[in-house]
Order: structure tokens, then sequence, then C-alpha cells
């Protein structure tokens, strides 16, 4: 992936979070926003290099399964404490805790660098 462009899908019902991916390079990445995986075809899915999921209460959780059965990477967010320290105790996707406002961005970053230097 080095050395094309990284499509990145940035899942978040509510629309708060695609602040983050502001500044990227439009040379070297493409920034979609979605609300739901659920619409998206497994097809459509294997457009995408990443997915930013972002998780804001225990029910959107299920639509981490349609990630489990295409191998499809994914960087997991969540504002909500509990839900992020089950999915670190699962430790089968990076995630950003999003409670934690003054290290957001560097957690981002390295997370995706797991994914862009593969």
């Amino acid at each position: 992936m080095l050395n094309s462009k990284c499509k990145i899908a940035v899942v978040d019902k509510k629309g708060k979070y695609f602040f983050l991916f502001q500044g990227f390079r439009k040379n070297k990445f493409s920034i979609s926003g979605l609300e739901t995986v659920m619409s998206v075809t497994s097809e459509e899915m294997t457009n995408y290099n990443i997915f930013f999921m972002v998780l804001y209460e225990y029910r959107d959780v299920f639509e981490l399964l349609k990630f489990r059965d295409g191998g499809i990477p994914a960087i997991i967010a969540s504002e909500n404490v509990k839900i992020i320290k089950k999915i670190q105790k699962l430790n089968c996707y990076p995630v950003v805790d999003l409670s934690k406002r003054n290290s957001i961005h560097t957690s981002l970053h390295d997370c995706m660098d797991e994914f862009i230097k593969k």
C-alpha cells in the first residue's frame, strides 16, 4: 500500500469524528464517510484499504461482524470507555480511545501506520 492511494472509509453514524481526517494529503488518501457498514456489500468493502469505525453504544459492535467475515482492516474508536476496554481485550483491532481528547490524533496515526507500512 506504500505506492498506491489509500482509501479510507469513516463509519460514523453521528458524523462527529470525520474532522480527524482533515489535512490528510489528497494525493495519498481518499476518504469517504459512511453511516453504517450494514448497507455496504462485501464486494464494495474490498474497495477500501482501511475502515475507521466509531462505536457509540454496544449494539454498534454487531457491525464488526461484517469486518471479521471479510478480513477487512479496521480501526475501532469509541468515546465509551467500557467498549474500548472490551475491544482491547479481544486484541483483534487497533483501538483509538476518543475519550482521551489530548491524544486522539497520536493514537489514530499510530494505528494508521500499522496498516500503511504493510
